[in-house]
């Protein structure tokens, strides 16, 4: 820095490479010491939009949800003898009642690559 940092003194060392990104400022409040202002220029990594199917939690009507699922009367879903009959039977139920409460479809997000930053 080419400018004392406190006072007329040069206490507070600041080594850098760029160029003019570095100034000393006046200081803001009644004590002695300047402020080192350094701007920094970095590139952010760029990214792109993609699509995907799936289900949108941001927006979902919990308590209808619950609500619903409370109301079931589950014995029925639990009468086959077989495990995956049961299972599927459940795991249907299920994401029909989700489908309800809980938007589903296709959104556009904005992906950043960040393995650009790696390289």
């Amino acid at each position: 820095m080419g400018k004392p940092t406190r006072g007329n003194y040069f206490l507070d060392l600041v080594v850098t490479d760029a160029g003019g990104a570095a100034a000393v400022l006046p200081s803001r409040n009644t004590n002695d010491h300047r402020i080192v202002r350094v701007t920094v220029r970095v590139s952010l990594p760029q990214g792109h939009t993609i699509a995907y199917k799936g289900w949108y939690f941001a927006k979902v009507d919990w308590s209808g949800l619950l609500c619903y699922l409370s109301a079931v009367d589950w014995g029925p879903s639990f009468e086959s003898n077989s495990v995956d009959v049961m299972a599927q039977g459940f795991t249907n139920f299920l994401v029909d009642a989700c489908k309800q409460f809980i938007q589903y479809g296709e959104f556009e997000d904005l992906l950043l690559l960040i393995t650009s930053l790696a390289q």
